[in-house]
């Protein structure tokens, strides 16, 4: 069975098609499991002048890791997630997006991502989510 998850993200500020300020980023995934997206920020993204504000790329990762459960056909709730910071990134920088899942069990879903410029990792983040029946949201 499908899951329909655009319906429980119509109005996603990442991704969703009913939401007119959604950043509309498009997720893909290989045949590895392996999900991607290419994000390119502007100045309304800075946190410090000229540096992608740090909640920006949390969210990121967030949407990253979700979409990639959503190709599972799993629906699930981040739990926890932890993000590091390994360089700082320019607000307009041209990014690669990428998470797997790393585990599963049952209802428990450990992800990982990345957010990746000229292939250089910039940040990750590693998240635990929590596998829900949305219609019961």
């Amino acid at each position: 069975m499908t899951i329909n998850w655009e319906d429980s993200h119509a109005h996603c500020v990442v991704c969703g098609h009913d939401n007119n300020r959604s950043w509309k980023l498009k997720f893909l995934t290989d045949q590895n499991g392996k999900t991607s997206a290419e994000f390119q920020g502007d100045n309304r993204f800075q946190g410090y002048k000229g540096i992608l504000h740090g909640g920006i790329i949390a969210t990121l990762l967030d949407a990253t890791m979700t979409h990639c459960l959503f190709h599972h056909n799993i629906i699930a709730l981040t739990a926890d997630m932890r993000v590091r910071f390994v360089h700082p990134i320019s607000y307009n920088a041209f990014l690669t997006l990428e998470a797997t899942i790393i585990q599963s069990n049952k209802s428990i879903h450990v992800l990982k991502a990345e957010v990746l410029h000229q292939q250089k990792v910039m940040a990750w983040g590693k998240a635990k989510f929590i596998q829900t029946n949305y219609s019961k949201l």
